[in-house]
């Protein structure tokens, strides 16, 4: 049976993205969106059957705002059903994290997939009003609330690839 790393470097060379290796259980690769462009880092716990993928916004929330990121995140990890983001208070930096046990499950590309694109759709999806509650004057919830009242119409437009799939892979 394949290892996650070894599956996961399989997938990378399947779908002909461009990766760097970190280490053996750490890789890093970028997808693109429109004008966003997400580093992913993609780490290995293969002890515990564990892939986690956490995909960095292209956003720095200012220290001013942190406060109010924080509440308009944790608003939207409140009604995520798989992943959730974290804001680091430090620097700022936003990310989105999805992660999947593969204890009972054999290690394939499709789910590796899965969680990749999971990562790339939960932030691809929130951070245009992210961007809005930094750049303007909305408050957390006026913010979280205009997401969800889009949500559906955002989904919808996945579903149908009106988001180009093809620039996820040929970055």
């Amino acid at each position: 049976m394949m290892s996650i790393a070894e599956a996961l470097e399989e997938y990378f060379k399947q779908e002909n993205w461009k990766y760097q290796k970190i280490d053996d259980n750490s890789f890093t690769f970028s997808l693109k969106s429109g004008t966003y462009t997400y580093g992913f880092v993609a780490r290995i716990d293969e002890k515990n059957n564990l892939l986690m993928v956490h995909a960095t916004l292209p956003i720095i929330a200012p220290r001013e705002k942190l406060p109010m990121v924080a509440e308009f995140l944790n608003r939207v990890n409140y009604s995520m059903p798989h992943g959730n983001f974290i804001l680091d208070f430090d620097d700022g930096e936003v990310c989105n994290k999805q992660s999947f046990d593969f204890m009972d499950y054999l290690v394939k590309s499709d789910v590796i997939d899965r969680i990749i694109i999971n990562s790339f759709i939960g932030a691809n999806i929130f951070i245009p009003y992210l961007e809005e509650l930094i750049d303007g004057d909305m408050t957390p919830k006026q913010a979280y609330e205009k997401a969800m009242n889009n949500l559906t119409k955002e989904v919808e437009k996945i579903r149908k690839l009106e988001i180009v799939y093809e620039d996820l892979r040929s970055n």
